[in-house]
């Protein structure tokens, strides 16, 4: 369906920036845009977007085709980048299939209780550090973008969390590497920061008020 061809659409784009990269991922990152600079970056903004950030604001419900494109037009503005965009969508989450071992060898996610019911598998092709991506299709959003990514923050502590409890028979982690997952919770939090510094800027009510 349309979802899922999106999805794998997201995917072949995202690797394809990667292998463009020249720095990892979790290096490449950048901290959220300071208070001061949300003025400027508002705008800039089209004035559909500046009306959905006013509109999170006021608590009113918002699409996910919206919040897709906000964050699409926050991208064009540079500040969220590819894997921001791809990893903080509002109709399926892309998440790392797995790790690799010390030897080289794909090591595939266990998936905690509930996540397999609407995991579709997109690739387990090495894409950097993720080693691949599975797509998650869910149906929590309730039009509150920084409740919903704060819901799939948790699940995904809660997800890395089990993980670092399994251990092979010899005693060894079986999971060596859970950075993957981390970077996924970190993106969450750069966005949703994002969108924070965005809506409290004082200048969203002066361009809203205008318009």
């Amino acid at each position: 369906d349309r979802s899922q061809a999106a999805a794998v659409r997201w995917q072949e784009e995202f690797h394809l920036e990667q292998k463009k990269a020249s720095v990892p991922r979790a290096e490449a990152a950048q901290p959220s845009a300071p208070a001061s600079a949300a003025p400027d970056l508002l705008s800039r903004l089209s004035s559909s977007s500046q009306d959905i950030l006013s509109r999170i604001k006021d608590g009113s419900p918002i699409t996910q085709d919206e919040w897709d494109n906000l964050c699409a037009d926050l991208q064009t503005q540079g500040a969220m980048d590819q894997a921001d965009y791809a990893y903080t969508r509002g109709n399926y989450h892309l998440i790392p299939a797995g790790t690799t071992d010390p030897n080289g060898n794909f090591i595939p996610y266990e998936h905690i209780p509930g996540m397999e019911k609407e995991l579709q598998r997109l690739s387990a092709q090495s894409a950097g550090p993720s080693a691949g991506l599975d797509a998650y299709f869910s149906d929590d959003w309730q039009g509150d973008p920084l409740a919903y990514l704060d819901s799939w923050m948790t699940e995904l502590r809660d997800w890395r969390d089990h993980l670092g409890t399994q251990h092979n028979p010899d005693g060894s982690r079986k999971y060596p590497d859970l950075r993957p997952i981390t970077e996924q919770i970190d993106v969450c939090q750069k966005v949703s920061g994002l969108i924070s510094s965005l809506i409290s800027a004082p200048s969203l009510d002066k361009i809203t008020e205008n318009a």
